[in-house]
């Protein structure tokens, strides 16, 4: 009898499980919070495939992030973010294709789609993955391994959290990106030699000068290069700083970013008698610094450091009352060599880029195929609930060991149905297409 019961049971529910999914006809439309890595997309424009025109056009300010992002979502992408600096201007989201993107993108910069579709990068999928992962570990920037790059991107994940888009697909991906900036750069040597002129020329002084936390710096001159080892100070800002210039405008600029005084260039004997590091940049070919000034000094170990050209520090300043002199030329084949050093670890930070992008897609795969056994076997869990609902009547002449067993082979009927699909969405190399079809035959996109 139970045989016979059997037979019967498999045929009532293969017919329940088919004809509900048949009840349901495919979604048409896409729904943003059942997305797979395939609706992983980005769109930008960077210093390697782009001009500045257009980047400057594409950038956002700090007001528009929010209201950006959320009008992304309103449009129904399900997760984004905005990465955007001075050297690149890229949107990441889970959405179905690039198209909303695009059009989001042309009313916050005022160009046509059509144009930005031309004219950006478009990625999808691994692809993007592969992307974020070379950012983080700055391959993609203009320094080649620079670290800049990672708090850019913390902010730009920090503002899309805050704004509530970015959920379980983002957020694995960016984790992921920046662990695997973190490898590259503790297992290569692609970020240690410094390329920068100004932050060369600051570690060199810290290290003749033996640091710089007790020591006194002069900087003479107020413009880009004398502030870009102003920046490189702001986190290593020796004792005592004085900034000197001709320019008062550019002297109140100065005293805004670093904690000292400011003064004129009439003061620069007696400054540079009570600094232990001097770094000079003024413009126009102007000597500040000559031998008889430094002669006429206490003598002292001092650190010189001429970020002009043409000099404003003669080079027989070197040696004099013990000075120790650091020229932008020497300071330039200095960064040429590092970034020499830097191309050498580029091959060995590519692979652990591609080995972690791999584990990355296989990460969201599997969790993607996760969620498509789970709703299979919820299905499949209705279905048996609901053959031994139909039964029951049938089943009342049934005593307690027999219901039993026609329970039993319910269940392992569905169950036997479900095991091939199971089984394929299992295997990394077919869950792709067993998802589809597991989604289309049973309708599953309502439950996922």
């Amino acid at each position: 009898m139970v045989a016979r019961y059997n037979e019967v049971i498999f045929a009532g529910g293969l017919c329940t499980l088919v004809n509900e999914a048949a009840a349901h006809s495919p979604s048409e439309s896409w729904h943003p919070a059942k997305s797979e890595i395939e609706h992983l997309v980005s769109l930008g424009a960077t210093i390697h495939s782009s001009c500045a025109e257009l980047r400057g056009s594409m950038a956002f300010s700090d007001s528009c992030f929010e209201p950006f992002l959320t009008s992304l979502v309103s449009r129904g992408v399900a997760e984004c973010f905005v990465l955007s600096t001075c050297n690149r201007v890229e949107l990441y989201a889970v959405a179905r294709n690039h198209d909303v993107l695009l059009q989001a993108l042309s009313a916050h910069c005022g160009r046509p789609a059509e144009e930005l579709s031309r004219m950006l990068q478009k990625r999808k999928g691994p692809e993007v993955v592969s992307h974020l992962f070379s950012v983080c570990s700055g391959i993609d920037s203009a320094v080649l391994g620079e670290t800049e790059i990672v708090s850019q991107l913390k902010t730009g994940w920090q503002i899309a959290e805050d704004a509530g888009t970015v959920g379980p697909i983002l957020g694995t991906v960016l984790r992921m990106a920046l662990a695997t900036g973190k490898r590259v750069r503790s297992e290569t040597t692609i970020s240690r030699a410094v390329t920068s002129i100004a932050s060369l020329a600051m570690r060199e002084a810290s290290r003749r000068a033996k640091g710089l936390h007790d020591k006194r710096l002069l900087i003479v001159g107020a413009g880009a290069a004398a502030m870009s080892a102003v920046k490189y100070l702001v986190e290593h800002l020796p004792a005592e700083a004085v900034v000197l210039n001709r320019s008062p405008m550019n002297l109140r600029t100065s005293s805004t970013l670093i904690r000292g005084t400011v003064g004129t260039l009439e003061q620069i004997k007696e400054e540079v008698d009570r600094a232990d590091v001097i770094v000079t940049a003024v413009g126009s070919g102007m000597t500040v610094i000559e031998r008889a000034l430094v002669e006429s000094c206490s003598k002292k170990a001092r650190v010189f450091i001429d970020l002009a050209v043409p000099a404003n520090i003669k080079r027989d300043v070197d040696g004099c009352n013990s000075a120790v002199l650091l020229d932008i030329e020497g300071l330039k084949r200095e960064c040429q060599l590092n970034s020499a050093k830097r191309m050498e670890a580029l091959p060995a930070a590519k692979f652990i880029v591609a080995r972690e992008t791999a584990k990355a897609v296989q990460t969201l795969r599997s969790r993607t195929a996760s969620s498509c056994i789970k709703a299979l076997v919820e299905r499949g869990d209705r279905v048996v609930e609901n053959t031994l609902a139909h039964m029951e009547p049938k089943m009342r002449r049934l005593d307690d060991s027999e219901k039993s067993l026609v329970r039993e082979a319910v269940r392992r009927a569905v169950g036997g149905l479900l095991e091939d699909p199971i089984t394929a969405l299992k295997d990394p190399i077919e869950n792709d297409t067993a998802r589809a079809a597991a989604l289309r035959i049973f309708d599953l996109e309502g439950a996922l």
